[in-house]
């Protein structure tokens, strides 16, 4: 999926709408326990309705008895799932330039943050890190991250 500027549809809009056929099938024709597997659920809207429609399309699925893999980096979108879904992540080693991970499932969300690390790692201006990091700290206290 990608953004269609000449067909003036958003990644958005081709995603939602893609969703939405799951969602049709999940009523007309998928058999229960049917695998539905979704990578970076909504990623092309704004934080909060992409974190509040997931939610919702989620719970949808496990209502109407789907088995789903879904993906994510909103580490909210896990919190608000609670008992409804099981939560796993990748460990990953900053180095340098580079993310390496070892691609192993461990149950829970991902203890370590590196998107910030990362652009340290590249050489970022140290004012964007310091920003960055700020900035960061902020959100998590705030939103209890």
């Amino acid at each position: 999926m990608s953004d269609d500027l000449g067909g003036q549809t958003s990644y958005f809009q081709a995603e939602a709408r893609s969703i939405r056929q799951i969602i049709r099938d999940c009523e007309t024709c998928m058999p229960l326990n049917s695998l539905i597997i979704i990578d970076e659920i909504f990623r092309g809207t704004n934080t909060i309705e992409r974190i509040a429609a997931a939610k919702a399309v989620l719970s949808y699925f496990i209502e109407n008895k789907h088995f789903v893999l879904v993906s994510t980096h909103d580490l909210e979108l896990a919190g608000l799932l609670g008992s409804d879904y099981r939560v796993f992540s990748f460990e990953e080693l900053s180095g340098d330039d580079r993310l390496t991970f070892d691609y192993k499932l461990k149950e829970g969300l991902l203890k370590n943050k590196n998107g910030i690390a990362f652009l340290k790692g590249l050489d970022y201006p140290q004012n964007i890190i310091a920003e960055a990091s700020k900035i960061s700290l902020l959100l998590r206290e705030k939103y209890d991250l």
